[in-house]
């Protein structure tokens, strides 16, 4: 477990504030950490936290996976606690229990934001077997109008 400091409550709409390289704020799980001096050193790249800037990164942070060091790193940069949530004190080490330590309790505008983002992916996918389903359609009716058109 890492300790943090920190316990200022962060409204999300001051860290969507905070969403530019110069400027960039990040929640986890609920903690907030200014990334700005950070981001040139991390070894994913800029770009993936500047992609994230102003937001509730937990998902990405999540998939990407850290290892014991780099959740230490991140503790350093804890500015405080996105309003609504309880979070302990302590940043579990174990990157797939980070979730474990931190309740929400209130505010669903993050949660809402993630799931949107998430659920885009899966929203193109339908999209697009909508639109093959639609062609098919469209040409097996075609096709069936010309044979009936044959038959008379």
């Amino acid at each position: 477990m890492i300790a943090l400091n920190a316990d200022q409550s962060i409204p999300f709409t001051a860290l969507s504030s905070h969403n530019s390289p110069k400027d960039l704020w990040i929640a986890v799980n609920g903690h907030v950490f200014d990334l700005t001096s950070f981001a040139a050193d991390h070894p994913g790249g800029a770009d993936v936290l500047t992609d994230c800037a102003g937001t509730d990164g937990s998902e990405v942070y999540a998939y990407a996976g850290h290892s014991e060091g780099a959740m230490e790193t991140l503790g350093r940069y804890r500015v405080g606690v996105l309003e609504g949530w309880e979070c302990t004190s302590t940043l579990n080490t174990e990157p797939a229990d980070v979730k474990s330590t931190i309740k929400g309790t209130g505010s669903a505008i993050p949660t809402l934001l993630n799931v949107a983002r998430a659920n885009s992916a899966y929203l193109l996918s339908g999209l697009a077997v909508l639109a093959v389903v639609s062609c098919v359609y469209a040409l097996f009716g075609a096709l069936t109008e010309n044979a009936l058109d044959m038959e008379h």
